[in-house]
């Protein structure tokens, strides 16, 4: 068994009053706000348009950028029909489905993957087993998905786009999650050889002084894999939280990656057991947050969605997209992890949570209820600002 580490770096907690409690609000640092406006993006290129047959639903939980020595692809998973869609982006067209069996010796349960190599992929259902499988959706390995043994309440992987798995040096790292349960590490590291599993990582520890749920429980993930840094982005957090796994015993190290115009963010709830998850889901909707996490190999930047509180007049407005989408921007870090930029989005346009980092930018999904036989993608590419 190997041996577990709990990697949570301690921060200097702003206590405030709130009746006759005591919450314990996120970490914002108004010095480390200041920052040089160095990085923009561009939007030169035509969108990217991925064309669909009648099947492929044009939402997803799951994407994967593929590159290879003369092609692209975008590796996309269908619920409609429990695929992965492969599309080359050159053309939009689709150029493979792979199927995945729900009975018999190949059984797959799962709806997210790795793509390791052309012939090996990594998939897990968060609840029976991890599996390795062939291109031909054959199983080759089943290996855990959690150790009972280790931690009392072991964290199931979370696995999307916004928090994938990751392969290095022969381990299988994955991003683990219990709701409501801010106190245990929260990364999972697989070794693929011994089939154990031992945890790391965990929650800033403001979270650990509240209940921060609604929406605040949730982190996203991206992985460095040339400096080997796992990069986290908690929604509550003004911070990102970097581990490095060439020195895995060391504490997370964290970066401001926020904007100065969003303050402390307050805790739904001082506990489990207070007014319950409507609430929270208000108060959730009514504070900025933060999202998704993406690294640029190509550029070697870091790209984070932050996210505006709604007002009070949208939040009761019944409008099903005033009420629920959140103003965005995108926050730029260089690789040493300093703010060189802050991008705002038009709202209702996009769709955060399809995105990904290809040779030519940034893709973030336009939103389109019009035509649901296309998706298209915009391309932000990075420039310097001039001076």
């Amino acid at each position: 068994m190997l041996k577990l580490k709990i990697l949570i770096l301690f921060l200097p907690i702003l206590v405030v009053s709130c009746g006759h409690t005591g919450l314990v609000e996120s970490d914002y640092s108004s010095e480390g706000a200041v920052f040089e406006n160095r990085i923009t993006f561009s939007i030169s290129q035509p969108p990217l348009v991925l064309n669909l047959d009648s099947v492929t639903a044009p939402t997803t939980s799951m994407i994967q950028y593929l590159r290879s020595a003369n092609e692209e692809k975008l590796a996309f998973w269908n619920d409609n029909d429990k695929s992965i869609v492969f599309f080359d982006l050159r053309t939009g067209t689709v150029v493979k489905k792979q199927f995945f069996d729900r009975e018999g010796p190949n059984t797959v349960y799962a709806s997210n993957f790795l793509i390791h190599a052309e012939d090996s992929m990594f998939m897990t259902d968060a609840v029976q087993s991890t599996y390795l499988v062939d291109s031909k959706s054959r199983v080759l390995n089943k290996y855990p998905v959690e150790d009972t043994n280790e931690l009392e309440k072991s964290p199931g992987p979370q696995v999307w786009t916004a928090s994938p798995m990751f392969f290095s040096d022969g381990n299988l790292y994955f991003q683990g999650y219990i709701g409501g349960v801010f106190n245990q590490p929260n990364i999972g590291r697989l070794n693929l050889e011994s089939k154990e599993i031992d945890y790391f990582g965990g929650y800033p520890e403001f979270y650990t002084k509240a209940y921060w749920r609604g929406g605040y429980e949730y982190m996203y993930l991206t992985f460095n894999q040339k400096e080997k840094l796992v990069v986290q982005s908690y929604v509550a957090d003004h911070h990102v939280r970097v581990l490095d796994l060439n020195e895995i015993d060391e504490n997370q190290t964290r970066y401001f990656a926020g904007t100065s115009e969003f303050p402390s963010l307050k805790p739904p709830r001082e506990k489990m057991g207070d007014p319950g998850h409507e609430e929270d889901e208000r108060k959730f909707m009514l504070q900025p947050s933060f999202g998704l996490i993406h690294y640029d190999r190509f550029k070697d930047l870091y790209y984070r969605f932050a996210f505006e509180g709604l007002t009070e007049s949208d939040f009761y407005s019944g409008d099903p997209s005033r009420a629920t989408i959140k103003p965005s921007r995108i926050i730029i870090l260089n690789a040493s992890f300093e703010k060189v930029g802050e991008y705002p989005l038009p709202r209702f346009k996009y769709n955060s949570k399809m995105s990904f980092v290809g040779e030519k930018g940034f893709y973030v999904k336009i939103v389109n209820y019009e035509n649901e036989d296309i998706i298209e993608f915009e391309v932000f590419e990075p420039i310097k600002m001039e001076k």
